[in-house]
């Protein structure tokens, strides 16, 4: 992620990634996943992830890549790398 991402909060809500500037609460961008679900968010020193409806993505400002699908009892398909 560019270095400037460590200035923002990034919220999953109503099927979007969005990201907030920390300091003044501006959205700086916005990014639609499948679906008007809630979204789940997990961030490691490389990528942001978002899940939602079984599916993984990771966002970025200009659009959401999917990284796969889970099976509907829980275990993981395969997964591309993100």
């Amino acid at each position: 992620m560019p270095r400037d991402e460590t200035v923002l909060l990034f919220v999953g809500i109503k099927g979007s990634v969005v990201a907030l500037d920390r300091a003044t609460g501006n959205e700086r961008w916005r990014t639609k996943l499948k679906g008007m679900s809630f979204v789940s968010l997990h961030r490691d020193d490389r990528y942001l992830y978002a899940s939602t409806r079984g599916e993984l993505f990771c966002p970025t400002r200009s659009r959401a890549r999917s990284c796969g699908r889970t099976r509907s009892r829980g275990s993981a398909s395969a997964w591309s790398r993100c």
